[in-house]
């Protein structure tokens, strides 16, 4: 796999998530057996924005080329997934999260923590 690949996906898992977040963060969040009050769903909205953002800038450095820029950017994903991971990891063991659907979150989280680990510790274009 080419790093623009798992960029792409990035960008589309993100965007995806971020705007379903911002729009509807309730039903989001009624899909993983959570309820919240109005606090709550302003978080929920300002991570969904935050997941819009990261996913645009995904998508706009997908072809852009340089060693520097590359390392910045696939540390900066294995980082963010890697805490999404274990804040996912950590809510899923405690049964806050639906079985199954906390065991993707876990999986896409590992997913791509695992895929910018790669592409940042290695030499591979």
């Amino acid at each position: 796999m080419q790093l623009k690949y798992l960029l792409i996906l990035e960008a589309v898992v993100s965007l995806l998530t971020g705007a379903g977040i911002v729009l509807a963060p309730a039903t989001i969040l009624s899909l993983y057996r959570l309820q919240t009050d109005a606090v709550g769903v302003f978080m929920s909205q300002t991570a969904g924005g935050l997941y819009v953002g990261l996913g645009l800038l995904a998508w706009l450095v997908r072809n852009v080329n340089g060693a520097e820029l590359r390392n910045a950017v696939t540390l900066t994903y294995m980082v963010y997934h890697l805490i999404l991971l274990i804040v996912a990891l950590q809510a899923w063991l405690m049964g806050l999260f639906v079985f199954e659907l906390g065991s993707v979150s876990v999986a896409v989280e590992l997913f791509f923590a695992a895929g910018f680990a790669y592409f940042r510790f290695t030499k591979s274009k």
